[in-house]
């Protein structure tokens, strides 16, 4: 397998136009750009389900019913 040198993005990112189409090249040389481009799926975005006062409530009453029978 051919190896690709990219060069080091300076921390002032005054490389950044050769960084990122030398990276992209060889992203793309190796069959993985789609990542780099969003041309990938993105995984779906996560579903958080929050519980309200009155749900809390609801269990905590069922709770304390069965701890006292």
């Amino acid at each position: 397998m051919e190896s690709v040198s990219i060069p080091k993005l300076q921390p002032d990112g005054s490389n950044w136009i050769m960084y990122k189409a030398q990276l992209l090249f060889a992203m793309e040389s190796k069959g993985c750009s789609k990542h780099a481009t969003d041309a990938a799926l993105s995984p779906p975005v996560p579903v958080i389900h929050v519980m309200s006062d009155e749900t809390t409530s609801l269990n905590e009453a069922q709770l304390r019913e069965n701890w006292d029978s």
